[in-house]
């Protein structure tokens, strides 16, 4: 039999708090290097200072790790190491533990109510009347609000998003629009938007009641005593 060599040992690594001591150290000499060019040498352009970072680092990270493996032996550095993967399974399961289960149930809430007016929109119920674009923003699509009026003059909201109007809609333009109750938009009359708002809406939902499902599996270890059987079973 051909002779084994032992497993490999992982080096442990510099503990992230030692790492994140070191940048700080180093921006504040990189602070202290610039002012003291800017005392020494009044109106020094700033396109030449910033080239003081070059030599500072070329010295300073060296000696940093030099100093931190020193200070962090072996030893240490693998405990320490062990103390943040620790830490790190700790937060991870107070996230997902306490911090995720209000966030989905608040999307589910908010999911739901929008699902209604757009799904009523959709199939063409709601008040007809005519919309007024007034304000374009964009960021990674461009969106219209302005006035809406319903035809029987009983709905009359300012300040709401119109879903889905034309391409070549221009401010002052009247678009046909009905109002179905959403909180803070009306919808365009051919119902494509409100249709692209429903899917949103029930995925949103669909996806909270998901990780809520499985958020209680978890918490009341309905999981674990159901793939504990599974295995039994096996």
């Amino acid at each position: 039999m051909p002779p084994t060599s032992p497993p490999a040992v992982a080096e442990p690594s510099i503990p992230g708090r030692a790492k994140l001591l070191a940048i700080v150290v180093f921006l504040s000499l990189l602070a202290a290097m610039i002012g003291l060019v800017e005392l020494v040498f009044p109106g020094n352009d700033w396109r030449h200072v910033k080239f003081w970072g070059i030599p500072v680092a070329v010295l300073y990270w060296p000696l940093a790790r030099h100093v931190m493996r020193r200070v962090y032996g072996e030893r240490r550095m693998a405990a320490d190491k062990r103390l943040d993967a620790a830490r790190e399974v700790r937060y991870r399961r107070w996230f997902f533990r306490y911090f995720m289960p209000p966030m989905a149930l608040v999307f589910a809430i908010l999911g739901g109510i929008d699902a209604g007016p757009a799904w009523q929109a959709w199939h063409g119920q709601g008040r007809p009347g005519w919309a007024v674009t007034e304000e374009r923003t964009c960021n990674r699509t461009c969106s219209w609000t302005g006035t809406f009026r319903s035809d029987d003059g009983a709905v009359d909201r300012a300040g709401v998003w119109i879903w889905d109007p034309p391409a070549q809609v221009r401010a002052g333009d009247r678009i046909r629009a009905v109002d179905t109750g959403d909180r803070t938009a009306v919808f365009e009359a051919s119902g494509g938007g409100a249709r692209e708002q429903w899917w949103f809406a029930t995925l949103l939902v669909g996806g909270a009641a998901a990780y809520l499902a499985w958020w209680l599996g978890w918490i009341t270890g309905f999981w674990r005593i159901l793939f504990r059987e599974g295995d039994d079973l096996c």
